[in-house]
């Protein structure tokens, strides 16, 4: 992801250390993100916490959302590609209708799901590779 930095538009996305910063209780939102990028929501079970599931996710997001409630920079991060375990009740990609139906279960509605789980990063991406 650092090879964002050299597009001409930089707008950053990060992926992982934003939310095992949360994970270890250490509360920030690096400025970059408030100019435009998006933070991934990690679901490598370490980032999300001891016996994580399904649940402890949500909470993750909703933790971001105090920080960003209109929810213009949250997206999910994944790193489903090499994490050696997911929370229980998460497979993978195949997981993340079970995810959206958790999060409206809380009460996010369906604009904000939109956001979190294609809007917000396609439109990073966009912004970086046009």
């Amino acid at each position: 992801m650092r090879m964002l930095n050299k597009i001409k538009k930089i707008l950053m996305i990060e992926l992982g250390t934003l939310i095992f910063a949360l994970s270890v209780g250490m509360f920030i939102l690096p400025g970059r993100i408030l100019t435009g990028g998006v933070a991934g929501i990690n679901l490598y079970s370490s980032f999300i916490g001891e016996d994580p599931d399904v649940d402890q996710i949500c909470d993750h997001i909703f933790h971001f959302m105090e920080l960003d409630p209109d929810g213009k920079h949250i997206a999910l991060g994944g790193d489903l590609d090499g994490c050696e375990a997911l929370p229980a009740g998460f497979e993978g990609v195949q997981s993340y209708p079970a995810l959206a139906k958790q999060l409206a279960k809380r009460g996010v509605d369906d604009q904000l799901l939109r956001k979190i789980f294609w809007e917000n990063a396609l439109g990073v991406m966009e912004t970086c590779c046009m």
